[in-house]
Parts: structure tokens; sequence; C-alpha cells
């Protein structure tokens, strides 16, 4: 198996992770990747007081129940040998962010927990550096919901002012997890769609995309708001993608990047993906 395949859970081996780990099983057997643990032990009180031998019996043990849940969950689903034992440390880890340089068909898969806590071991300090520095795809997932396959991709999009590169990849990402795409526009004062032209867009889409999709256009105050309203019935089965568009790290400190700000709102499944970094490449 091409070792570049990999997805990586983020694990502080609790009972909430639950629908994070089911997540990285049915995700590995869909794009036929490896499951590597990337154990963060600092503030876990469950590894605290451990020696480095009694923490690597801790994620063997916890790597063995991973395999065994896979194989009643789902067969197919292989899983790295190595666990990375990486602490979190102070404000910004370098070792954490390094890991999340991935290329080609690799993510991370995180837990979330509402309402949103930013004492969160993850999104205290170093939840915005992943994100603003990830070369990967990120995956968050709730952790007060079992998760069910997902049936459905949500794109909010723009439209006509879409770029293609953002559009190929949700394409790529729909063909490769065999579900159909729902393009959401969130109709405003700034992003006025003409009805017009919505047939000739589709058109255009078409010719484009290769995957099952639909186009709905709403109003709402914002484009969490119809995201949440559109969710409301999902079941927890659409998969939010969106793109994280901050190329500047220090810009990230104002926490306005829309991917960001969805997370502190969102409770659902959300993919957040580069947007100047091809999946293909």
């Amino acid at each position: 198996m091409d070792k570049r395949n990999r997805i990586v859970l983020a694990t502080n081996f609790t009972e909430q992770e639950k629908p994070a780990r089911d997540a990285a099983i049915w995700l590995s057997a869909k794009l036929e990747a490896q499951v590597q643990l990337l154990h963060i032990y600092e503030p876990d009180p469950v590894a605290k007081g451990l020696n480095r031998q009694e923490l690597k019996n801790l994620v063997l043990s916890f790597q063995e129940n991973l395999q065994a849940r896979a194989n009643s969950f789902m067969r197919g689903t292989n899983f790295a040998n190595a666990a990375p034992l990486l602490p979190i440390r102070g404000y910004f880890n370098k070792r954490l962010v390094q890991l999340a340089q991935l290329k080609t068909w690799q993510g991370m898969v995180f837990r979330i927990r509402h309402p949103f806590d930013v004492r969160d071991y993850i999104f205290g300090h170093v939840f915005d550096d992943i994100i603003a520095l990830a070369n990967c795809v990120l995956l968050f997932i709730p952790d007060d919901k079992p998760f069910l396959p997902f049936a459905k991709i949500i794109y909010p999009t723009k439209l006509m002012y879409d770029n293609l590169l953002g559009l190929y990849q949700i394409d790529m990402l729909a063909q490769m997890l065999n579900i159909p795409v729902l393009l959401l526009h969130v109709e405003n004062s700034n992003l006025p769609i003409a009805p017009s032209m919505l047939p000739q867009y589709i058109e255009a889409l078409d010719r484009i995309l290769d995957c099952r999709f639909e186009v709905k256009i709403v109003r709402a105050p914002s484009i969490a708001d119809a995201l949440n309203n559109e969710t409301q019935a999902e079941n927890n089965q659409a998969l939010t993608v969106v793109f994280h568009r901050k190329r500047n790290f220090w810009a990230n400190f104002f926490l306005d990047d829309f991917a960001i700000r969805l997370l502190r709102s969102f409770n659902k499944p959300l993919l957040v993906l580069r947007e100047n970094t091809s999946l293909t490449a």
C-alpha cells in the first residue's frame, strides 16, 4: 500500500472519541488508507504519570481495540504499525504541525465538543495553527452524536464566483466517497443570482463535474445560518466541506477565516480543505 495514503486520528483514549474513531475507520476503507494514531498525552489525565513503555503499551492496546472495532464496523481497514507519541506543550507545537504537512489523499481526524470550549486541548492554542498551516484534509467530528456514513456533501458555493480548483476538489472527493454533492448558494445583497442565469450555470457545471450534484439557492443572514438550517434534518450524515483561505499565518490571529469561525458554531461533521492545494497533485 502506498505509504502516502494515511489518515491520522488524533486521540487521547477517551470514550468521547468513538464518533471520530468510526469516521476514521469508514474513511480509511473508502480511501484505501492506513490509520495512524496521533496520541496527545498532555494534559490528558489518562496517561499522566505513565513512563514511555507504559504509554507505548497503552497505545498498542488502543490500536488493537481500534482494529477490532474496524473488523466489526467495516472490513478492509489497515492500521499503521507505529503510533507516534507526540505531546502538546506550550503555545505552539511544531511537531504536530509538521505531522499535518501531509500529501495527496492524506488527512487528520479530530473530535470536537460543543458548546465550543476554548480550553479543549486541541483548540486551546494549537487548533488555529493547524488550520493555518496544515497542507492536508482536516476532518472535525462532533463527539456528542454517533458517526453515520456520509450520504451527501454540502458545499457552500458562490456559484459563478467559485474557482475551478475548489470545484475540482469537491468533485474528486464526491467520486472517491461515491456520494452526491449539494451546492448551496446563500443569497444576499452581495452575491445575488438572477434566476435566468441558473440554468446557464448548471449547464457549465455539467461540463466541469463528473459527480452527482444539485444546486440550491437559499436566503439566510449568513452562510453559517444556512448550513445549520440545511443540515438540521440530515441525521449527521451530511459532510460540509469548506476551504481555508488564509495564506498569511499571522492574519490567522484575527480569527476571521470562515473555516475557523464556522467550527465555533457548527456542531456537524466539517471537512476543511486548503484552497490552494489540489487533492490530485
